[in-house]
């Protein structure tokens, strides 16, 4: 990292989120991520075909949206035996330790939705649960930073 003079504003603001991070390195971190995406999109939009929300009208009940969400966070690595799902106004996990991880989906709402903020959610929650335990209260048994969380 260069001195102060070299950054920008937003380095200063950074650091609270992803410490020893730049505006300079993020740019060179998602500048090839930037270029793929830019063509893929374009490939999309010059296709002739229209993406159908099917999933956006699909309706069914809060019972069956919990089931199928909590089935779709299971098989991508939430351990339920350490952490739980539950209903909010807004997603969001937390939790105590790996052993005891909290997170919550929004219901009702289009499939669409209540399956990507769970997935999101199980992220975090899949962050949590892979915490050391032998860790717990050190440094090394917290978060590195919130850029490696939402990741």
């Amino acid at each position: 990292m260069g001195s102060p003079a070299e950054g920008v504003p937003w380095d200063a603001l950074a650091d609270g989120y992803e410490p020893e991070s730049s505006a300079r390195q993020i740019t060179g971190l998602f500048a090839p991520l930037r270029e793929k995406l830019v063509v893929l999109v374009q490939r999309l939009q010059n296709s002739g075909h229209a993406p159908e929300p099917i999933f956006n009208d699909l309706e069914l009940p809060v019972d069956r949206q919990h089931h199928f969400v909590r089935m779709v966070a299971e098989r991508i690595g939430f351990d339920f035996n350490a952490g739980r799902l539950d209903q909010s106004v807004h997603p969001f996990c937390s939790g105590t330790h790996c052993h005891d991880v909290r997170m919550t989906t929004r219901f009702p709402g289009s499939l669409v939705d209540v399956l990507s903020s769970t997935m999101h959610e199980s992220g975090h929650g899949m962050y949590a649960q892979g915490l050391p335990e032998a860790h717990l209260g050190t440094p090394m048994g917290d978060d590195v930073s919130l850029g490696i969380h939402e990741s």
